[in-house]
Formats: C-alpha cells, sequence, structure tokens
C-alpha cells in the first residue's frame, strides 16, 4: 500500500463513502512523539526530511494492517487508520500491536528513535456526523486530537494508549497464561477438559544427504478409535476452525520446550520443532498467550527450538508471512513455513526470514505420480529462493521416492520413522533396503 498524503485528496468524502457500509466508520491514529533522537541526527531539517526512515515505518505499518485497512500519512511521523470491517475494541487490539511493532523497528540501527515514544488513539465517528461536515477529513482528525487529550488526562478509559501502557496491561492479562504454559511442562497432557484426550509425541526428521536424525517434530496425537489415530489440529473437534487452536498450540510449545529441556539436561542436544497455527498469531488474545510462553524459555533453550508456521494457504498474503516468521524468529533457531504444493510465490519468500518451507506429500496412489510435475515445481523454486525442503506426512516407499525425486532431502513420516514418546539427540540413521533402492541422494 503506498503512502498517501492526506492534503492530496480533494475528495476524501467521496473515499470514505466508498468504505462506509455501517452506521458508522472506526478510525485510528497512531504518531511518534518526543523525536529528540531524530533530531539530532537530522539537525534543524524538518520531520519529512527523513524520507527512508519514514518508509522503513511505514513498511512495518503496512506489514501489520488488515486485508481491508487504510492508512494514510499525514505530516511528519503519524499516521491515519481507517478499519471499514472491524469494531472499535479490535481496531484499538490492531493498533496496539502496530505500536509495539514500531516500536521495536525504532530501535534499529538504520533510525536509532529508540527514546521515541509511539502513540495511538481510536475513534468511532458516526456517518450522519461525516455526512453534515463540510471537511470529514477535518472532521475525523479533531475527534482524535480529543481522544487524544482526554486519554492523556485519564478521562477516555483506554481509548488512547502508548505501548508501555498495552504492555503493562498485556503483561497482567497474560499472567494466568504463563502460569498455564508452566503448569504444562510438568506433563505431557494438557489440563483436563481444556484440549481432551491429547498425547503429544514426536516425529523424526531424517536428513537424507547425511544420514541423521536431528530433529523432531512435537506434535498432538489423538486415539479415535482401535484403528484411528487422529493427529495435529484434526485432534480439536472442529480441526483448524476450532477456537482452541490457540490452546493446542501452547500446549504444544509446552511440551516442545520441555523436551529441549531434558536433553540440555542429558547433554543430548537436539532441534524439536512445533508447529503455530497463523490463527494463534493473527488473534489478540491466543497470540499473548503464547508471547508470554515463549518469553519464559532460555537462550539455551531457544538454540533447539524450531517453529513451524501453520494454516497458510495460497492466497495468504506474503507480508503476513513475513509478518508470523518475524514474530517468531525472536524466540527460536529457525522459522518453517508449511505451505501447500500449488504455493508458487517462492520469489516474494525470499529475504522474509524463514529459514525453509514444509510440505505435506501425502500418498494419492495413483495420483501420486500425476503430482510429480507440481512437486518438482514446488522444489525447484523453493531451492532457488534458498529454502530447506522437508517432506512431511511420508506414509510408504511411494511418497519417500517421489519426495526425494522433487529434490526434498529432509523427510519426516511413518515410511521414514514412527513418532516416538521421547526425541533424542543426533544419531545416525539408515533407511531400511526397501525403500532405499534406487534412491540418488545429493546434498541437502
Amino acid at each position: 500500500m503506498m503512502p498517501i498524503i492526506l492534503e492530496e485528496i480533494p475528495m476524501l468524502p467521496l473515499g470514505l463513502a466508498h468504505l462506509l457500509r455501517n452506521s458508522s466508520l472506526v478510525c485510528g491514529r497512531l504518531r511518534i512523539a518526543n523525536r529528540a533522537p531524530y533530531r539530532q541526527q537530522i539537525g534543524t531539517r524538518p520531520p519529512m526530511a527523513s524520507e527512508p526512515a519514514l518508509a522503513a515505518i511505514e513498511q512495518t505499518i503496512v506489514a501489520g494492517l488488515g486485508a481491508q485497512d487504510l492508512q494514510m500519512r499525514l505530516a511528519g511521523p503519524t499516521w491515519l487508520f481507517f478499519f471499514p470491517t472491524l469494531d472499535k475494541a479490535s481496531a484499538r487490539a490492531r493498533c496496539t500491536q502496530l505500536a509495539e511493532k514500531v516500536r521495536q523497528r525504532l530501535s534499529m540501527d538504520d533510525i536509532r528513535w529508540g527514546d521515541s515514544k509511539v502513540e495511538c488513539v481510536v475513534i468511532e465517528a458516526d456517518l450522519k456526523l461525516l455526512a453534515a461536515a463540510g471537511d470529514p477529513a477535518t472532521l475525523i482528525q479533531t475527534m482524535l486530537d480529543e481522544a487524544g487529550r482526554e486519554a492523556l488526562a485519564g478521562q477516555a478509559s483506554g481509548l488512547a494508549e502508548t505501548v508501555a501502557e498495552a504492555l503493562a496491561r498485556e503483561d497482567q492479562c497474560t499472567a494466568q497464561a504463563v502460569r498455564h504454559a508452566s503448569q504444562q511442562r510438568t506433563s505431557e497432557r494438557p489440563p483436563e477438559g481444556v484440549l481432551g484426550d491429547i498425547e503429544f509425541r514426536f516425529l523424526p526428521v531424517w536428513n537424507a544427504s547425511h544420514g541423521v536424525i536431528a530433529t523432531h517434530g512435537c506434535e498432538a496425537f489423538r486415539a479415535e478409535a482401535a484403528d484411528l489415530v487422529l493427529r495435529g489440529y484434526d485432534t480439536l473437534t472442529q480441526g483448524e476452525d476450532s477456537a482452541l487452536v490457540g490452546d493446542l498450540d501452547l500446549a504444544t510449545f509446552a511440551r516442545a520446550r520441555e523436551a529441549v529441556s531434558a536433553l540440555l539436561r542429558a547433554n543430548d542436544p537436539g532441534i524439536i520443532s512445533f508447529p503455530v497455527h497463523w490463527r494463534t498469531l493473527e488473534r489478540l488474545e491466543p497470540r499473548r498467550h503464547l508471547t508470554a510462553a515463549l518469553e519464559q524459555s532460555s537462550p539455551e533453550e531457544r538454540k533447539l527450538l524450531a517453529a513451524q508456521l501453520t494454516g497458510l494457504s495460497e492466497g495468504t498474503p506474503v507480508h503476513r508471512i513475513q509478518e508470523g516468521v518475524n514474530f517468531l524468529q525472536r524466540h527460536t533457531r529457525a522459522v518453517f513455513v508449511r505451505l501447500p504444493p500449488s504455493f508458487i510465490r517462492f520469489d516474494e519468500l525470499r529475504g522474509s526470514g524463514a529459514y525453509g518451507v514444509v510440505c505435506d506429500i501425502r500418498s494419492r496412489g495413483s495420483e501420486l505420480a500425476e503430482h510429480m510435475k507440481e512437486l518438482r515445481r514446488f522444489g525447484y523454486q523453493a531451492k532457488r529462493a534458498g529454502l530447506k525442503l522437508v517432506a512431511a506426512g511420508l506414509g510408504d516407499v511411494a511418497a519417500v521416492h517421489a519426495a526425494i525425486e522433487a529434490g526434498f532431502l529432509n523427510l519426516q513420516g511413518d515410511a521414514i520413522s514412527p513418532a516416538t514418546d521421547e526425541p533424542h539427540g543426533a544419531r545416525p540413521f539408515a533407511l531400511p533396503d526397501l525403500i532405499a533402492t534406487g534412491l540418488q541422494l545429493g546434498a541437502a
């Protein structure tokens, strides 16, 4: 989304009319104040003089907005937002997240505005009032200014919040989640009644070029019947649509961290990966809970923890993927992105920060041969983008051969090795002769 200067929009009322489909419009404003470090760098020049810095901040803002959100950059380091599909509470949550991301971006070396204060304020404007105004843009600005003044005076009850206030509130809201995660570390089962009869097991990942298993994926299992075992988000009643997705991610991470701690104590280090669903990061409360849990891990544990960003589709905007990767990178050794075989936008993933991609290659009988072209394309484009390749769900010999033929040399599935109750550190591993016959293994 290109920045739009408010003064350049003489037809702003028409633009608003296109957005407004309800009886009110929720607007927000983010402003960077107290820019002493900023002025020291640029002397007496006005704020607009530092376009590269403002552009970098704007990139951070755009990446954190929803698909239907609109933003305008005003004079200086100030942005105006329109949220046509959100209520005020949801818009305030989004603005708070944006403010946190901007604060983190300000502390980076290329900007160094670390002492600056990021302020955000949200209002809900009545459409009839806007329609009657001769200048809706000025009216919105006036309402935002007034809301900001009231908030500073302590009269707006959270209408406007600084990042510091938001984080303080977040600590209080997530205290229970932190205790919840800590409790889960003492058992491989989540609390009774929350996720049901679920246990966590570890799926070995075989590096074919080195003949070693050094990574295990932590995953939820639930026995549905004597011959039916559900895995991952399928263990939830509504699958990936369940409201418990965030709870499952939190419980899975707690078990993964527990396993890493045990490996460190045994002086037998190995990498443990855990899934994080996009829905967990998209929803405020689950994200807060997961953040609190991730921040409890030690630097030594983080060196052995890898995250898998899941729940993505071919149509997921790449800037959303990048946002999820950036969030998880701060707390883990590496981040993998789980993508469908039909994904083709690998050039856009280049430079996203993702270490690799995971693709499910499940045997489809005679259909597997028909999908080889798609798998080869996936493997070729991912490697060209500098991403490591992991094939998951390999259930039989045909699937293993198909994965390696398509360029996947990190393999996971029952055909490689079944799930185990406890992971181990790096171990040499050789495939059974039935699978290994005829394979041409190159470099990982």
